[in-house]
């Protein structure tokens, strides 16, 4: 197996497990407490796993179009590999930003199982979609960040990944104050 499908392989699991995590941390909340924003203009519980589940299948739209012009990708350099860390790290500190308009406005009345099916489907895809490419390809620069620009499949998991986590701490304080 190459080094990049490796590092994909363990960055969707790791995707997976804060799925799971996830949840297990909201199981006691009512479907009314799921969807109860924590204040005016706050998103609720399901409002937030709603913008994970469709920043992640957004994200495999575009990179699923940009792979079917292969020979238009660059490969993934060191500028690259600096954007992706300079995101996950940017993520790691608690500095409010503001999602992307392409990000889409989180419906209000959504239900745990509604938005647990459809993230199992586009994690399915996800993971076809990794197990399916050339690794060439999934080295190239695939995706592009709004705010840290191109890098490969595995920055792109990567920020995924610490999009959930940081996420995920938002999930905890909402689920805390509604239930």
């Amino acid at each position: 197996m190459s080094k990049i499908k490796q590092k994909c392989d363990q960055l969707l699991a790791s995707l997976t497990d804060h799925w799971s995590l996830q949840l297990s941390a909201i199981s006691t909340l009512s479907p009314e407490q799921f969807i109860q924003a924590p204040a005016e203009g706050k998103w609720s519980v399901g409002q937030v796993m709603w913008h994970l589940y469709n920043a992640e299948r957004g994200s495999l739209a575009y990179i699923k179009k940009k792979c079917q012009y292969p020979d238009q990708l660059q490969s993934a350099d060191f500028a690259a590999r600096k954007n992706a860390w300079m995101v996950k790290t940017y993520l790691k500190f608690p500095i409010p930003v503001k999602a992307p308009a392409a990000a889409g406005v989180p419906p209000e009345q959504v239900s745990l199982e509604e938005i647990n099916k459809k993230w199992q489907r586009s994690r399915a895809a996800l993971s076809d979609f990794i197990n399916t490419t050339d690794p060439v390809i999934l080295a190239k620069q695939v995706y592009k960040h709004p705010l840290a620009g191109r890098m490969d499949m595995a920055g792109a998991l990567g920020f995924f990944d610490q999009h959930q986590k940081r996420h995920n701490k938002q999930i905890l304080r909402t689920a805390k104050v509604v239930s």
